[in-house]
């Protein structure tokens, strides 16, 4: 066997490896309380997500109170994400924080209802 195939393996063995970690989604998992008080320390680990351009999961179940900063946070991150073409996949999101996100007519914007693509949204937006 020469030496050909192996480095072969090699390259594919990088590739492979490359598009997992390309392909593997980021987490992310909400507190209990989202509130204005939280907001800079949220702002800056969303930012941190967008530049790793991978899809994003966030995990909504344990949000019990969110306050509108909260809402309109996630909700310019949800917009920017999806005009950098990174998918977000909100894990099993709260009562209260789908309640919210009605509530300010931003649910759509979040992606949690499917009715609207988030083209269809930006383009509403202006």
């Amino acid at each position: 066997m020469t030496g050909k195939p192996a480095s072969n393996n090699k390259k594919a063995s990088k590739k492979t490896s490359a598009a997992r970690s390309r392909n593997t989604a980021q987490k992310l998992v909400l507190q209990e309380q989202v509130r204005i008080s939280q907001s800079k320390e949220l702002k800056k680990q969303l930012e941190k997500l967008l530049t790793a351009k991978k899809k994003i999961q966030i995990d909504a179940s344990n949000v019990q109170k969110i306050d509108t900063s909260g809402i309109q946070l996630l909700t310019a991150f949800a917009i920017k994400a999806h005009k950098e073409t990174i998918e977000i996949d909100w894990q099993s999101p709260s009562e209260p924080f789908v309640a919210a996100a009605r509530l300010l007519n931003l649910n759509e914007y979040l992606g949690l209802d499917k009715k609207k693509t988030l083209n269809q949204l930006h383009y509403a937006m202006g």
